[in-house]
């Protein structure tokens, strides 16, 4: 039992050290950085009346963030 548990172990090294291998090849910004092309809006106007929803696709979803009251859309 005690081999089954080394060979274990020696996957889960080679696996990190695999990820850590691509991560560091292929350049990925692991970073939290908001984008530069991002803003936030203050004000919201509410054209819905005016809108002919025969002619709308759905593209995706909106979800509400409870504790902050933020809108998140969700492309599909």
């Amino acid at each position: 039992m005690e081999s089954i548990a080394n060979i274990v172990d020696v996957m889960l090294v080679f696996a990190c050290g695999l990820l850590l291998a691509l991560v560091t090849v292929w350049n990925v910004d692991i970073g939290l950085d908001r984008p530069d092309n991002m803003y936030e809006v203050s004000d919201v106007v509410n054209e819905s009346q005016n809108v002919q929803k025969e002619n709308l696709q759905e593209a995706g979803k909106v979800y509400r963030d409870p504790a902050t009251g933020n809108l998140y859309f969700i492309e599909e």
